[in-house]
């Protein structure tokens, strides 16, 4: 079976291509052939390469309006949207080409806000799949060129078929019962991975862009009425590239306000966020939109506890420990205030963490391994292919 990626991103900071670079190596091990389209030849490709992987390089661009995050974005909306629709249009011609020499079975798309995979199938009869990794709006404030009315009508498709990484993502999108969507979760480490954390570590640990979608300020809130509330706090790492800078600034006033800028730290973007976690008090999983939460399965792997937000993804997968293992999984919170009391029990009886880690463990290695995501694929894709030569 040949199948052919389409790739919005290579970069490693981001959880979609580092899920779809554990599912490629998974494919490719088991004989499927994998080709891959990306818009850059850096970041993932760099793996691919040394893997095997044949990687092509097309300027492939989101179908979306230019988010309005900066100014540039507001004065340029208009060129930047053209400009979208030149690139994608001159892809698409190049992808029909290399479908005719490629003939894959499949046209698989690594997010559901680039169309261009599909028009491609379409033209070329040939299977189509979206990965619905993200909401869109709620998570990353993009909406879709022209509209999402567009968006949808391609996924009524019978060409279209859909994996959704969560179940929460499948209802959003209105896949919910949908014959052709199937709810995979992202293969996060193998399933023999090794629990290394060291005990009760001596920070917090958060992980991501700082950025509003992703929450960092309600911990800062928390932060505040946690200093109160012991005498030992612990200090707050954050590990990610700042996206906006003004948004920072708000988090590190917070902290100098109540005289505790000492235990505030920016990483910056880390390549051993492993160790990092192995050497942490608790990951702090903030965002209330978060589409699966794979910092908060990284974590559990790695034996660290985690404080998660109980919405959306974050809030699938404590529900999933619970089932599994009839326990929690996380400390769980919504607010500020419930978020600075599981900051406090972390800090002064972490005994209590204990347990809790070890469940999470069990139920991310049941449920979130790559040999499980990989083999779920791999089955759909046989499902896929089996209905497409019924229907020729």
């Amino acid at each position: 079976m040949t199948v052919l990626f389409l790739l919005h991103s290579t970069s490693m900071a981001e959880g979609s291509v580092m899920s779809f670079l554990a599912l490629a190596k998974g494919l490719h091990s088991r004989g499927t052939t994998v080709v891959v389209v990306a818009p850059d030849g850096g970041g993932v490709c760099r793996q691919l390469r040394q893997t095997g992987i044949e990687v092509n390089v097309m300027p492939l661009h989101l179908d979306i309006y230019p988010v309005l995050d900066r100014k540039l974005n507001y004065l340029c909306f208009l060129p930047l949207t053209l400009w979208t629709l030149i690139c994608n249009a001159w892809c698409y011609m190049r992808l029909c080409r290399l479908v005719e020499r490629l003939k894959p079975d499949i046209i698989h798309t690594n997010t559901s806000m680039m169309r261009v995979g599909f028009y491609v199938a379409r033209h070329c009869h040939t299977p189509h799949i979206y990965h619905i990794r993200e909401y869109g709006d709620r998570d990353f404030s993009m909406h879709h060129l022209p509209c999402r009315r567009a968006y949808r009508a391609t996924l009524d498709s019978t060409l279209c078929h859909d994996i959704c990484i969560t179940r929460d993502i499948q209802r959003y999108h209105g896949r919910s019962g949908c014959p052709r969507s199937r709810v995979i979760y992202n293969g996060i480490m193998s399933k023999d991975t090794k629990t290394t954390h060291s005990g009760a570590g001596d920070y917090f640990l958060y992980i991501g862009r700082v950025e509003p979608q992703k929450g960092l300020h309600l911990l800062a809130e928390a932060y505040a009425e946690y200093l109160k509330k012991t005498s030992t706090p612990l200090p707050l790492m954050v590990a990610g590239s700042i996206a906006d800078r003004h948004y920072w600034q708000q988090i590190a006033d917070t902290f100098s306000q109540h005289h505790a800028s000492h235990l505030l730290k920016h990483l910056g973007q880390r390549d051993d966020v492993p160790q990092l976690m192995s050497r942490a008090r608790a990951v702090v999983v903030t965002s209330q939109n978060e589409a699966f939460g794979r910092v908060m399965a990284e974590a559990m792997f790695c034996g660290c506890p985690v404080i998660a937000c109980d919405r959306a993804g974050s809030h699938e997968q404590i529900a999933n420990g619970r089932q599994a293992c009839g326990t929690d999984i996380a400390l769980s919170f919504i607010t500020a205030s419930e978020l600075c009391d599981r900051l406090t029990t972390a800090t002064e009886r972490p005994q209590e963490l204990e347990h809790m880690a070890e469940s999470a463990a069990t139920t991310v290695r049941r449920l979130y391994s790559m040999e499980t995501s990989v083999e779920q694929v791999s089955r759909f894709y046989d499902d896929i292919t089996k209905q497409h030569r019924q229907h020729q």
